[in-house]
């Protein structure tokens, strides 16, 4: 985050690698530089530098460091733009996302002000290289988040060892290698603590202060080796700051959002901006060198640039996620360009009227008064939530749907309360009554779509989600009592756990004890090319567990989006053999459609005057594919095949909503509700084919 405080001597190479970290983030979330997200760990590195450099500086002065001077230094700073441009992202998202993603959207905007929305992102699991209207218009405050709380507790623990050394100064300690100490500890634990959550947890690590920490005290360190910088010879200094750009070209052609970030990784990017700052450090010679990389740094432009990165950064996420909601699609490149375009007029309008006034001009604060701007924030975005939750949806209200729902169903005492009898027949329906408005009333409501997953119905200990899971326990739905009952099994990814539903319905009516082997995010494929190590040892984990096992049936299902080819066709032979293997009868349930829209479902059909057909879906030719080769495979080997489709698309028009049921909550992930909808035709089909194997 372009947040810091300018140090003095100015530095137009540091505000030049300001201008081209923003550059970079703003590239990358237009879509245009898939690195560019290294911009972030640019702006952090400069962070560290100028604040602790500001430290030292008063530190030297002084003696001491003047907590409240510092703190009112970063509220005339950061807050004004932060406050103003929530409370217009805020309008934005009331007057473009709609009631239900507005209300999904204002817990951002406490989180916000609380400087605290990188620790609910991390905890979410967010991913950061998700793009498109369905992402949180604040998302990108997490960077502030994180930089923020370095602040709160970096000048406290430099404030402390400098005083603790200047105790112990008869015993030899003096200040300078009391903060190097510090900084390398910093360092040290949490580049450590980032390399190991980014193996076991990427979503989380990317977010979290305790794995972003070290990249700020990088530029730390270098402050503190300021003195000893400027002393080194020119020309090693301007051989220096090339091979940093080059490292930072270096970062942007090899880093991408397959990388496992930030981890040790980050060291590229971290490192090659070290030796820029480094390179860039003031010796005795004016100015920099004539071939100095800090000459092209310091160029006009890269400096106009600069002095507004700030509020470029703060702007140009919310006007891009806006402007795809309102558009309700993908923008063109033109619509970008008009959209990037809004973004720098606003940056503008906000350095001149708010930015430079606040921090330095005639609406400068006084200390007491700048002190007292983050409670205001707080209580000025806390109030503006108020006002739009008073207007908005009772999400309260709605949040005891599935209770409810789940109460009902218990109490019909029906093997499958609500499973209708003739999905082809519903699906036909649907198709022709696609023009008419979308139903007032949604099942589930809309504001409870993201939340109809298998997950609510599942233990988190009865599945394996993270890359550090390579097993689970072995739980059951369906039937659980009786002597006679069945064992059955359910083994694959995330599409096959979304049948659980179905099949706990499916177990209770047939006497099935269904067990439920599932890992999220690993295809069921044993093919080594295609799996991640852990994904490769769970498979195998969960192959020995059927064999322990011993069921009469075997249901696989995994979804071949990401896979499908020769080795996918190939792993999945070698893995419906394996299960074979274990005497059990073997059923593929097929493929499912992918929810693959532009725009998200939720913002789709929350549209006023929306109609399914707004919504729904065409089928992709590659689902038809993957659905051949996996019925090839079955009758091939003598498998069951449950091929899903007849009850998703009709001549390749595959409705979003069915009889005001909404079908998908993500890609080709099907609604719980949805699910229940079919378990009754489910339960027909693998009847029908289980039959079949007994013949053959």
């Amino acid at each position: 985050m372009p947040g810091a405080t300018r140090s003095r001597p100015h530095r137009r190479d540091i505000q030049g690698l300001r201008a081209v970290a923003v550059g970079l983030v703003v590239l990358d979330h237009a879509g245009w530089l898939p690195g560019g997200f290294l911009g972030v760990d640019v702006f952090f590195v400069l962070s560290g530098f100028l604040i602790t450099g500001l430290l030292l500086a008063e530190l030297e002065r002084s003696g001491t460091i003047s907590l409240r001077d510092f703190y009112a230094r970063r509220a005339r700073r950061i807050l004004p733009a932060a406050t103003l441009v929530a409370l217009a992202t805020l309008l934005g998202s009331v007057l473009v996302l709609g009631d239900v993603r507005t209300a999904e959207v204002t817990r951002d905007v406490v989180l916000v002000a609380l400087f605290a929305i990188n620790w609910d992102l991390a905890a979410q699991g967010a991913d950061y290289f998700a793009q498109g209207a369905d992402q949180s218009p604040f998302q990108h405050y997490w960077s502030l988040a994180v930089e923020e709380q370095f602040y709160l507790g970096w000048p406290l623990l430099v404030l402390g060892a400098a005083l603790l050394a200047t105790r112990l100064r008869g015993r030899g300690v003096r200040r300078s290698p009391a903060l190097g100490l510090l900084v390398t500890a910093v360092v040290a634990i949490s580049l450590a603590w980032s390399v190991s959550l980014t193996a076991s947890t990427p979503e989380a690590a990317y977010f979290t202060t305790t794995t972003r920490v070290w990249e700020l005290a990088a530029g730390a360190g270098l402050a503190l080796l300021v003195p000893r910088l400027a002393a080194l010879p020119a020309g090693l200094r301007t051989a220096a700051g090339w091979v940093g750009l080059a490292g930072l070209g270096l970062s942007l052609w090899v880093i991408d959002d397959t990388s496992a970030f930030p981890g040790v990784v980050a060291l590229l990017p971290v490192g090659a901006t070290c030796l820029l700052v480094a390179a860039g450090t003031p010796g005795s010679e004016a100015g920099p060198g004539r071939f100095a990389a800090g000459r092209l740094l310091g160029v006009a432009p890269l400096q106009w640039l600069g002095d507004r990165s700030y509020s470029l950064y703060l702007w140009h996420w919310p006007v891009l996620v806006l402007a795809e909601a309102r558009l309700g699609r993908e923008p063109t490149l033109l619509e970008l360009v008009g959209a990037i375009g809004l973004a720098v007029l606003a940056t503008m309008l906000t350095h001149t009227l708010v930015e430079v006034p606040f921090h330095t001009g005639r609406l400068r604060p006084a200390r007491l008064v700048a002190l007292a701007w983050w409670p205001a924030s707080v209580a000025v975005l806390v109030t503006s939530v108020v006002v739009v939750g008073v207007n908005g949806p009772d999400l309260d209200q709605e949040s005891e749907y599935f209770a409810r729902v789940e109460r009902a169903e218990r109490a019909s005492g029906k093997d499958f309360p609500t499973a209708t009898r003739q999905p082809r027949r519903d699906l036909r329906e649907a198709v022709e009554r696609a023009d008419e408005p979308v139903a007032d009333e949604l099942e589930p409501p809309l504001s409870e779509l993201r939340g109809d997953t298998f997950h609510r119905t599942v233990d988190n200990r009865c599945y394996a989600r993270s890359s550090d899971q390579t097993s689970h326990d072995v739980c059951t739905v369906g039937a659980h009592d009786g002597q006679d009952l069945d064992d059955v099994v359910v083994i694959g990814d995330s599409h096959a756990g979304m049948f659980l539903p179905a099949f706990d319905q499916i177990g209770q009516a047939r006497g099935w004890r269904v067990h439920h082997l599932v890992k999220t995010g690993c295809t069921l494929a044993d093919s080594p090319s295609l799996s991640r190590e852990d994904c490769t040892q769970w498979r195998e984990w969960a192959f020995d567990e059927v064999d322990d096992l011993a069921p009469d049936v075997v249901v696989m299902s995994t979804m071949a989006q990401d896979d499908f080819g020769e080795q996918w066709v190939a792993g999945m032979r070698r893995s419906a053999e394996r299960l074979q293997a274990s005497g059990a009868d073997v059923v593929v349930l097929g493929e499912t459609p992918w929810l693959d829209r532009e725009e998200d479902l939720v913002a789709c059909l929350d549209t006023e005057g929306a109609t399914p057909a707004d919504c729904e879906m065409s089928l992709d030719p590659e689902v038809t594919r993957i659905l051949e080769a996996q019925e090839e495979l079955s009758d091939e080997l003598g498998l069951g095949f449950v091929n899903p489709l007849p009850w998703l698309c009709r001549e390749e028009r595959c409705p979003t909503v069915v009889d005001d049921q909404v079908v998908y909550y993500f890609r080709g992930h099907l609604t719980v509700t949805f699910v229940h909808r079919l378990a009754r035709a489910l339960n027909q089909k693998l009847r029908t084919e289980l039959d079949r194997i007994a013949r053959s």
